[in-house]
């Protein structure tokens, strides 16, 4: 038995060598490649239909706001134009590599793999008669899309309108979604199928390299005789094959059964936070409720103690309704201004400013350097706050009932504590369907724009 395993391991040691050659050649050519592979698919899948990317265009072609805030998704943003400089920075690499002959190729392949590059390169360059995937993904570098950079750097060049002249040029609809997503399908096309070209040019190179190889080890195994054909026989063996493939199937049971376990305990986390959010509301609402109901049982008591008290004694009237105006104050200004709104936001809002946080304030929340320095202006069309002048001369903001908030705006403004946010921040909400329980509170400055200075409080319900 030991005699046979001795043999055993010199026949298999003989192959080691060779084994070693044949991945040191692979290593030299295919993993070079793989590289560039790998930061390609990491970057393309960002700009795929289901991507990053086109996912958010989506749902603002739906709206067509102007501009295109994408708050949440400024970082992931950054994160595809660092993928994409990544991959150009590998094919460069790649290029040079080629060229300097540091990859062991035929002057033949040489060309047509720096005519493929070159292809792939093309789809990088900047021209004013159409858009590139690269000045696309800068657009989107501050956060936004103004109406201008729809119009001239999308819509003009894509072909969606003639000119800038058009009334509907800067709204981001939905056929101006599909034409950029037809567009990008086809760069990114493009891309593939050059990659792929250059991939069959390397394997081939490689197995031309290697023929030397596979005929040493075909004389190799020819010699061994008998004993290293039964070897292969064994090790290829049909019992051992259908052994490899249970394995393989059992594993791949294994992963699927994870991944819903995963996936089903997310759910549940969800519905939990959910629970617990209507929970604290239901409370919070209850608490209010019952204190209304103790001021009105208080006022209600009173009031009919005085009524009988005056009955019989109709000379206090004037004096208990003196008493009522002294015990019973009128109410906060801005509790009488949110009650209003509740009732009718659009009366208390018709002579009132709209306004909109400036850029500047926008790009030092996203970047976390606004250090509670909260700056609006003037913003007649697209601003999504009102601000409503008290009798005191005190100014409170209050939310835009029209406009349509969705998770980056809610975010953006919890984050910068304009609004305190009690709820779930992952919705969309028109301000109307937002309960306002305080508005906040601004100032103008000396520059006729208006500074924070208190947090308003917001339920989304």
């Amino acid at each position: 038995m030991m005699k046979k395993k001795v043999i055993t391991l010199i026949i298999l040691g003989s192959f080691f060598p060779f084994f070693f050659t044949g991945c040191e050649s692979k290593s030299g050519n295919s993993q070079q490649f793989q590289i560039i592979q790998k930061a390609y698919e990491t970057f393309a899948k960002n700009i795929k239909e289901n991507g990053t990317l086109l996912t958010q265009l989506k749902e603002e072609s739906e709206t067509q706001p102007i501009p295109i805030e994408i708050l949440q998704t400024t970082k992931n943003f950054q994160e595809v134009s660092n993928n994409f400089n990544n991959f150009q920075s590998k094919i460069k690499e790649f290029e040079n590599q080629v060229e300097n002959e540091e990859i062991p190729i035929d002057d033949d392949k040489k060309e047509k793999i720096k005519s493929y590059l070159g292809k792939i390169k093309n789809q990088f360059n900047t021209t004013k008669q159409s858009p590139t995937i690269d000045n696309i993904i800068k657009l989107f570098e501050d956060g936004k899309l103004e109406k201008t950079e729809i119009c001239n750097d999308i819509q003009i060049p894509l072909g969606v309108f003639d000119s800038k002249e058009d009334e509907n040029c800067g709204k981001f609809n939905i056929k101006t979604y599909i034409e950029l997503k037809r567009f990008l399908s086809e760069q990114n096309k493009i891309i593939e199928e050059n990659i792929e070209e250059i991939n069959r040019l390397v394997n081939s190179n490689l197995y031309q390299n290697n023929k030397l190889l596979i005929a040493i080890i075909t004389s190799s195994v020819l010699g061994l005789g008998i004993i290293g054909s039964f070897i292969w026989i064994y090790l290829l063996s049909k019992k051992n094959k259908q052994i490899i493939n249970e394995i393989l199937s059992q594993k791949e049971k294994i992963k699927n059964l994870e991944n819903k376990n995963e996936t089903q305990k997310s759910d549940i986390q969800q519905l939990e936070n959910k629970i617990n959010e209507l929970g604290k509301l239901i409370e919070r609402e209850y608490s209010q409720i019952q204190l209304h109901l103790g001021e009105l049982d208080y006022k209600i008591n009173d009031l009919s103690s005085n009524s009988n008290q005056n009955r019989e004694n109709p000379q206090q009237l004037s004096y208990s309704q003196s008493t009522y105006e002294q015990t019973y104050p009128p109410l906060p200004e801005d509790v009488r201004l949110t009650n209003l709104y509740r009732e009718n936001p659009q009366g208390l809002l018709q002579n009132a400013i709209r306004v909109s946080m400036t850029k500047e304030t926008v790009n030092k929340v996203l970047a976390g350097t606004w250090e509670g320095l909260i700056e609006l202006e003037s913003n007649s069309r697209q601003g999504e706050f009102y601000i409503v002048s008290s009798n005191s001369g005190e100014s409170y903001l209050f939310l835009d009932p029209n406009t349509l908030f969705n998770t980056q705006i809610l975010q953006q403004i919890n984050k910068s504590q304009l609004f305190i946010c009690n709820g779930s921040l992952s919705q969309k909400l028109k301000g109307g369907d937002i309960n306002i329980i305080k508005p906040a509170i601004v100032e103008k400055n000396i520059e006729n724009n208006w500074v924070f200075v208190q947090s308003g409080e917001i339920d989304l319900l």
